[in-house]
């Protein structure tokens, strides 16, 4: 997804441009850039990457087409042999990177805030973590309770409909 986005980005103006990119994630990443929450930018993959061609994506949508070419097969379209050399481009600069100090933690397109608890940092989406923990400790609850027992004993005699 970064070199698409570069590759956008620095695309002149009034230029098109049709990207042939291996990689269905990138391609429907890059496609589903529309209007979304909040909530769903924040936890959305490669946001970072997303934030920073959301802008330019939109201006200029009819002047950038993304196709899918398959990798790692027989080279013998043009095409197929752009993508066999951008990747080995990539395979250097990513050897090459690996002997780089490395940059900051946030990009100039990203929220800066993180989320910590009990000195652990907390990936992914936090509703899903603030949800797991609230189930653990309502059940640290429940078996304290003793009426819990009550409840184990009879349960089939107890109806639980499920939240409307």
């Amino acid at each position: 997804m970064a070199a698409a986005t570069v590759v956008i980005v620095a695309l002149p103006p009034s230029r098109k441009v049709t990207l042939y990119v291996d990689s269905m994630a990138t391609i429907q990443a890059l496609g589903n850039l529309g209007p979304t929450s909040e909530r769903r930018r924040i936890k959305s993959q490669g946001r970072a990457w997303k934030n920073f061609i959301r802008t330019r994506k939109k201006e200029r949508n009819n002047e950038i087409v993304i196709r899918h070419i398959k990798s790692h097969e027989d080279i013998v379209t043009p095409q197929q042999q752009g993508n066999d050399h951008a990747d080995r481009l990539a395979k250097h600069f990513m050897n090459q990177a690996k002997k780089l100090e490395p940059l900051p933690y946030f990009t100039t397109a990203e929220e800066n805030f993180l989320v910590v608890h009990k000195d652990s940092l907390i990936g992914g989406n936090i509703r899903e973590w603030l949800k797991k923990q609230e189930t653990e400790r309502l059940k640290q609850e429940w078996r304290k309770l003793p009426v819990q027992d009550l409840f184990r004993r009879f349960r089939n005699k107890f109806k639980i409909s499920p939240n409307p």
